[in-house]
């Protein structure tokens, strides 16, 4: 890509990753949560650390542009970035050879095989002579889950730096939706999205506030809040402030279903604590929202 090439024409460039991601959803899924994920074309693959870099270069090519201009992506970030990158793309070289073809989808069969491959350590059949059968399923089941929860973690993470890249490109055009009257002042809606106030030091209960506002408003989560989520998860006393977060959603759902009684008895429509447990799955998985956009320049997150 170039400077000369890009200018003028990034909502045509936006319109067509716009379509390219629409069909990658419908024909491979999101591989952040597949059992059997795509490596290279499902969302959060090989593809999506592509798009990242065309889409660094819109911004770089054209400051004043649709998106106006800054780099979500940090120093620190592009180094995550390119270490997740690395681990899928070694994971697919591995899936090739074992499969002895190429091939993106990590099939079952073949799983065990790619997790030995990268190190990921379980009883291999072909060595562990003294292994009983029990053991060396459960060994290897073990391995297997590891990798995958390492690949998982990868992937989601490169998806949500490219949802970080598009909203920068093309924020919403128009007024956002509001945040429920219940949100905390500390949290905030921004063009790129949902995320805390400058100066916030946010505790678990802000972070779970955070995301049930992001969901009831069909906003996604902003990059920095994602960051935030991944720094407190990654030091062992924030994991430790973390365990209270089980206390806070009992005394949360405790509330909600008392509600949504009263509203059953009364003939409304209950709703509100379907949202919770997604909200909470995403703080651990610290993804980004839907990825696929309406259009440039009006783009609005899947509900």
């Amino acid at each position: 890509l170039s400077e000369r090439l890009l200018h003028g024409h990034a909502r045509a460039f936006g319109q067509w990753v716009l379509e390219h991601n629409a069909a990658r959803r419908a024909e491979y899924g999101d591989s952040s949560g597949l059992l059997e994920p795509e490596l290279k074309n499902g969302l959060g693959g090989l593809r999506d650390v592509h798009q990242v870099h065309w889409l660094t270069q819109v911004l770089a090519a054209a400051p004043g542009g649709p998106g106006g201009g800054g780099q979500p992506l940090g120093a620190e970030d592009r180094a995550d970035l390119e270490q997740d990158y690395r681990f899928v793309l070694n994971a697919r070289t591995a899936l090739h050879l074992a499969a002895g073809r190429k091939t993106d989808r990590l099939v079952f069969d073949l799983q065990p095989q790619v997790a030995r491959a990268l190190g990921f350590s379980g009883a291999d059949p072909a060595t562990d002579e003294g292994a009983t059968p029990d053991a060396t399923a459960l060994a290897t089941g073990l391995a297997v889950e590891a990798f995958l929860s390492r690949l998982h973690q990868a992937m989601t993470r490169i998806r949500a730096a490219r949802q970080a890249c598009w909203m920068e490109v093309f924020p919403p055009a128009g007024p956002l939706s509001a945040l429920p009257p219940e949100t905390p002042s500390s949290i905030v809606n921004t063009p790129t999205g949902v995320g805390f106030r400058s100066g916030v030091s946010p505790t678990p209960a802000d972070f779970l506030a955070l995301y049930l506002a992001a969901a009831r408003a069909a906003r996604p989560v902003s990059w920095s809040a994602l960051r935030a989520t991944r720094r407190a998860l990654a030091q062992p006393e924030g994991r430790a402030a973390f365990a209270a977060l089980p206390q806070v959603l009992s005394s949360t759902m405790a509330s909600t279903m008392a509600s949504t009684m009263a509203s059953t008895m009364a003939g409304a429509m209950p709703g509100g604590m379907p949202e919770i447990l997604p909200a909470l799955v995403e703080i651990f998985r610290a993804s980004g929202q839907s990825t696929d956009m309406a259009a440039p320049g009006t783009a609005k997150p899947e509900r």
